[in-house]
């Protein structure tokens, strides 16, 4: 269904309404940067510096198998809807 609420049921159609959807969902935001340099000059960090070192690490193979392993079948782990099932096949 695309957002008026049209049945959509040809591969081109099916194709640009996904691609419709996320780019709208997930496109660029324009923010008044003054705004974002307040806010960070405002915000302090409590984390201990190691657990900065920690969070910028990649992630490894061993935690994405892990994490599709514990993941609820039929359950979409973020707001995007995506089950774990999509992503466990691709």
């Amino acid at each position: 269904m695309d957002r008026r609420g049209n049945a959509i049921t040809d591969y081109k159609g099916i194709i640009h309404t996904f691609v419709t959807h996320f780019k709208e969902k997930y496109g660029l935001t324009e923010v008044d940067g003054i705004c974002v340099n307040n806010m960070v000059d405002t915000v302090t960090t409590t984390d201990p510096p190691a657990y900065a070192a920690t969070f910028e690490q990649p992630i490894t193979l061993d935690e994405i198998v892990t994490a599709l392993k514990t993941g609820g079948r039929n359950k979409a782990p973020g707001s995007d809807g995506i089950s774990l099932e999509f992503y466990t096949a691709h």
